[in-house]
């Protein structure tokens, strides 16, 4: 369907209908994915393009994602327990990462998040598997986050 069919087929502003469970799960693993479509990343009511606000707590992450035109959007909260990357993965997104390569999620090829501490201590996330792991030294005042530090020689 073309934007302008889609726009055309808009519930009124204020009385968006839901969307669907199968709907949420198709925007959100496209979202996370490194290569997406561009409609899916489209309101599946009005055909504007949805707004992503992710954030991170302790139990995992969660996504908003609202669209501005015609008032639909979700919450999506992270379902899976935070897991380790295995140290092969690590050295994977080190390697990626010094070459200034994009990083990629073994398990789901989600696009990968890499933080980098000022004691050369590194994180890497998965939001989409909730997986993560670190490398490097921990020094005094580095947060822990998730998993256990895991050193690589």
């Amino acid at each position: 369907m073309s934007r302008s069919q889609q726009s055309a087929s808009r519930s009124p502003v204020g009385k968006a209908s839901p969307i669907s469970r199968e709907q949420q799960d198709r925007i959100i693993r496209n979202y996370f994915l490194s290569i997406a479509e561009e409609e899916d990343s489209l309101c599946p009511q009005c055909g504007e393009p949805f707004r992503f606000q992710i954030g991170y707590g302790r139990q995992g992450g969660r996504v908003a994602v609202s669209c501005s035109d015609c008032g639909s959007g979700f919450q999506w909260k992270q379902a899976q327990p935070v897991r380790p990357f295995k140290a092969l993965h690590l050295e994977y997104f080190l390697e990626r990462h010094s070459s200034g390569r994009p990083l990629h999620c073994p398990i789901d090829d989600s696009a990968i998040t890499a933080l980098e501490f000022s004691d050369g201590v590194m994180e890497f996330r998965c939001p989409y598997c909730n997986r993560q792991g670190r490398t490097g030294q921990q020094g005094p005042s580095d947060p822990k986050i998730g998993n256990q530090l895991i050193q690589l020689t």
